[in-house]
């Protein structure tokens, strides 16, 4: 099985939090539907059969970021990236400085759709700007860059309450929750 979207996806996922919240060397929960690995190794397994091979992925990533702790109830998984990772991700893996600086504007009080979509501009002139097309609750505007860089995540701003908060999504998981 490959196990290469599952590392990046857990680096990234560590190097956003690290952004969002600064580093320190302490474990990071993780947690992901049964779907969302299934998407990540390309896979249709049960929640058992995703256990075993998370446990087999976990071997495979010992030594670029330690023990991983994989857990489940009912159908979401939680996997704890120790202090080992964590620190791997902080001293080792570099950004475009797009993360940065859209995390930066999403976190200033009364950022506005067109100051998060000048961040994306500013990396690429490739960028789609999208509103879904049928009524849904998720999110309000669909933003990524069409070739996928500097950045291949779908990007969903949702206004909630009067506040621009988002989730990121790979194109596969996008895609497959059918917004």
């Amino acid at each position: 099985m490959n196990y290469e979207a599952l590392t990046q996806n857990l680096i990234g996922m560590v190097k956003e939090s690290q952004i969002k919240l600064g580093y320190t060397k302490t474990p990071i929960h993780l947690y992901f539907p049964a779907e969302a690995v299934n998407h990540l190794l390309d896979a249709q397994l049960s929640v058992a059969e995703l256990e075993n091979q998370l446990a087999q992925f976990a071997k495979t990533v010992e030594d670029l970021l330690g023990t991983l702790t994989v857990s489940v109830k009912d159908e979401l998984f939680c996997i704890t990236v120790p202090e080992k990772g964590v620190e791997y991700v902080h001293e080792n893996v570099e950004t475009s400085g797009f993360l940065e600086e859209f995390i930066a504007c999403m976190s200033k009080p009364g950022h506005t759709i067109e100051e998060i979509t000048a961040v994306f501009r500013k990396y690429s002139d490739q960028v789609v700007v999208e509103t879904p097309s049928k009524d849904t609750d998720e999110f309000d505007y669909l933003i990524y860059f069409a070739d996928g860089k500097p950045d291949a995540y779908r990007y969903c701003i949702h206004d909630e309450m009067g506040q621009l908060i988002y989730h990121r999504f790979t194109q596969k998981e996008f895609e497959t929750f059918g917004f």
